[in-house]
Order: C-alpha cells, then sequence, then structure tokens
C-alpha cells in the first residue's frame, strides 16, 4: 500500500498562483477599459465644445451687422447659446469673447468601471474650442 504524506511543501501552491494571476488580469483589463473610456470622453468633450463654440458663434450684433456689415458676436448672446448647448449634452463649461473669437472650454469627468477597485473614482475630463465668427457668401468669407 503506497501512502502520501499530507506533508507536501508544494500542496495549494498553485491556488494562490491563480488568485494572484486573476487579480492581476482583471487589472489590466480594467485599465484598458477604463483609460479607452477615457479617451472617448476626452474626445466626446473636444467635440461638444466645438459644437458649443460653433453654436455660440453665430449669436451675432445684429445692429453692427446691418449698419456696417461686421460680424461680431455678442458676448451675453454667445454665452447663453454656448451654455445652453453644453447643458443639453449633460456637461458644464465656460463660453469667452474676445473679438469675433468665441472659446469653449468643458469639464467634466468619466466614471471608471474597474479601476474603482483600487480608488480610482472618477477621470477628469477637459477640452477646448473655438470658433471665429466670419461673414460669407457662398461659402468665401468676406
Amino acid at each position: 500500500m503506497i501512502r502520501h504524506s499530507n506533508r507536501d511543501p508544494e500542496r495549494g501552491s498553485i491556488s494562490l498562483w491563480v488568485v494572484l494571476a486573476s487579480f492581476c488580469m482583471i487589472l489590466i483589463v480594467g485599465i484598458a477599459v477604463d483609460f479607452s473610456g477615457h479617451a472617448a470622453a476626452e474626445h466626446q468633450a473636444r467635440v461638444s465644445a466645438g459644437q458649443a463654440a460653433r453654436a455660440a458663434g453665430q449669436a451675432v450684433q445684429l445692429d453692427a451687422l446691418v449698419r456696417g456689415g461686421e460680424v461680431r458676436p455678442d458676448p451675453a448672446r454667445a454665452a447663453a447659446a454656448g451654455d445652453a448647448y453644453l447643458s443639453q449634452a449633460g456637461l458644464s463649461g465656460t463660453v469667452s469673447v474676445s473679438g469675433t473669437v468665441v472659446t469653449v472650454n468643458v469639464n467634466g469627468a468619466y466614471e471608471c468601471v474597474f479601476l474603482s477597485i483600487i480608488g480610482l473614482r472618477t477621470l477628469p475630463v477637459s477640452g477646448t474650442a473655438s470658433a471665429d465668427a466670419v461673414r460669407a457668401y457662398q461659402g468665401a468669407p468676406r
């Protein structure tokens, strides 16, 4: 009769390796998922900033346009138009007007899916875009 000793030093060591390897794989997948989600959120913030700047740039001072043909954004109306676009997109940001240029800065946060396991709950997201108000006829600036 063959007798096995219960004092085998290797017994159960594979279980510890599997637990550690599984945790590391989950962490690696989590980093890939959350950082790609963060990159997509950054892209969306830049796109939204661009669209908000476009919408704000269309709020021009009509009296200056009618009198002299000069296109200048109305700062109050431009800020309201940019803020309205951002609020519809579920984002917050600032709209500023300098001459004929409207600049929109968007700020937000990406909620982590996997990285919250190690304490990272959110990652900051931001985007900036500018639009220049110009007068155009048939696609050509005038």
